[in-house]
């Protein structure tokens, strides 16, 4: 009889109840989905991540006139293009006042930059635009960069889509040809360039 008895134990494998192993797994992902839903329910709007606007592009967008700011009684600093070439010049008198202004403008920035808009002579000529900013310290501060590495750079604000941009453009004179090499040049300095005619 001690054989049966052995016999019959053996035969009988020890098998889990389906619910030894699904009562656990399922109380596991309860308590899972009731950790994530208090921390989801729970989480304050200022920890939330916002992403920024995308900017638009210059391709896209429609320029307006630049703004000319009233003065009373103030000196206007004018952007005047410095020929590549040289050789003698019909206006000689126009690109040495340029420098005049620019060593005396370094004590006083404001005064620098104070008009940011092209004069009504250089509408029609080649321009190189080697930024857009939503800040005008930006702006100033990049066109002092480009101004101390001898670039002609000023400050043109404009506003496209409700947003004030101010873009700083180097003038390249009246054939294209020039303001391709300009922007090859100024690109190989580390500054992002376009070229584009002044209107």
């Amino acid at each position: 009889m001690s054989f049966r008895k052995n016999r019959k134990f053996k035969e009988k494998p020890t098998v889990f109840a389906f619910g030894h192993i699904m009562l656990p797994l399922v109380a596991v992902l309860a308590l899972g989905l009731l950790v994530l839903g208090v921390r989801l329910l729970f989480v304050s709007p200022e920890s939330q991540v916002s992403y920024p606007e995308t900017p638009e592009y210059p391709g896209t967008e429609t320029e307006t006139p630049p703004v000319v700011a009233q003065t009373s009684g103030e000196t206007k600093v004018v952007a005047v293009p410095v020929p590549n070439g040289d050789g003698p010049s019909s206006e000689p008198k126009a690109t040495p006042s340029a420098p005049s202004v620019e060593e005396t403008g370094s004590a006083k920035p404001s005064e620098e930059t104070r008009p940011s808009e092209p004069t009504v002579a250089s509408r029609g000529s080649w321009i190189v635009q080697i930024g857009a900013f939503t800040l005008k310290d930006s702006a100033e501060t990049l066109a002092r960069d480009a101004r101390s590495k001898n670039y002609n750079a000023f400050v043109v604000q404009a506003v496209v889509g409700g947003k004030t941009y101010y873009r700083v453009r180097i003038p390249a004179g009246e054939q294209k040809a020039n303001a391709d090499s300009l922007a090859r040049e100024l690109a190989s300095k580390g500054y992002p360039t376009l070229v584009m005619r002044q209107e």
